[in-house]
């Protein structure tokens, strides 16, 4: 996403800054501490979680768009968000491997004890389910950061124990890399399908078997809050100039 970005700040003569925080990071204080120091003009946030954080990012003259989260909640007047339906992508992921007559399907995900798009992507597995009049197993939730190391080491532990699933539906690119290499690794390479839902990266040349059927345009998401972001800051310096 960082490679997409970047050339296309640069090529309207403006600096590109990266920051990296951990996925249990606060976000909202990163922004306003690179603020604080940079001097930024607008921020880009490639994911989060606005639940507890309404008023966290009231930066005045500073626009921040959340990329693939819905930021409805926030009152700030300066925050806007470019957002995925993270539910039913997840829905459609799930529906595809039951379609294909996979019952016992892994989830790798994060923490569900917050209200956010990991706990909405849950529940599009639930609703998949569901429709079909069946009822998820809770045992095949595998919880896991956000890591090609966390999603190998949960999927590892669970096979090591015995675990047996048909298909794997991890909740990002990375993660299901991680788990395929885990299956790699125990020598089960003819799992059914790895399923990578509501990331762009392609995973299918990297693993195998490589049936990786959904590549959501995140990507797509991540530029139009870029092209948002701009015309937000644009917007703002002609306000200042006029003032």
């Amino acid at each position: 996403v960082l490679e997409l970005l970047q050339p296309r700040i640069e090529a309207l003569g403006l600096r590109f800054l990266a920051h990296y925080i951990d996925e249990h990071d606060d976000e909202a204080a990163a922004a306003r501490a690179i603020h604080a120091e940079k001097k930024v003009r607008g921020i880009v946030l490639l994911g989060g979680s606005v639940v507890g954080r309404e008023d966290q990012l009231d930066l005045p003259n500073v626009p921040c768009v959340y990329a693939t989260l819905d930021a409805r909640t926030v009152r700030a007047k300066n925050v806007f968000s470019v957002s995925v339906d993270d539910r039913a992508a997840a829905y459609a992921a799930t529906d595809y491997l039951l379609a294909r007559g996979h019952r016992n399907i892994a989830v790798l995900g994060g923490r569900l004890d917050a209200e956010n798009p990991i706990a909405l992507r849950f529940r599009g597995v639930l609703d998949a389910f569901s429709a079909r009049g069946l009822a998820f197993p809770r045992a095949n939730y595998l919880p896991a950061g956000f890591s090609f190391a966390a999603a190998h080491a949960a999927m590892g532990a669970a096979l090591s124990q015995g675990f047996g699933c048909t298909a794997v539906f991890a909740m990002s690119d990375i993660m299901a890399i991680g788990a395929a290499r885990a299956l790699a690794d125990l020598l089960l390479s003819q799992l059914g399908t790895v399923c990578s839902a509501l990331f762009y990266t392609p995973v299918a040349g990297l693993i195998k078997p490589n049936d990786t059927s959904f590549r959501f345009l995140f990507a797509a998401c991540v530029c139009t809050a870029l092209a948002l972001l701009i015309a937000l800051a644009v917007s703002i310096t002609k306000k200042k100039r006029t003032a």
